[in-house]
């Protein structure tokens, strides 16, 4: 069997990366106003809920790199360590 022409890809890897960011940050711009205005009345309150989310992310981020560090120091997977510490969290909130 012989095979036809095989379709061109224009969009690389980067580019197709460049496409999902884009929608992401898009969809954040033009929804996620609407529904914040819908719950939080002002201008004020719909600002201050923003930074307040933008907090807990940026902590959530740091606590994320802190475990990384924390696991790349150690001898262990990070699967390993993963489990360890997951494992430890469930024990001491069973208590």
């Amino acid at each position: 069997m012989t095979q036809g022409p095989a379709l061109a890809r224009p969009i690389g890897l980067l580019h197709a990366t460049a496409v999902v960011v884009g929608i992401i940050i898009g969809t954040s711009i033009f929804v996620q106003p609407s529904e914040t205005n819908r719950h939080v009345s002002g201008i004020p309150a719909v600002l201050l809920v923003w930074v307040a989310a933008g907090l807990l992310t940026l902590s959530g981020a740091l606590a994320c790199a802190e475990l990384c560090c924390y696991i790349s120091t150690m001898r262990y997977s990070a699967y390993t360590c993963s489990w360890r510490l997951l494992s430890c969290f469930a024990c001491s909130s069973s208590k």
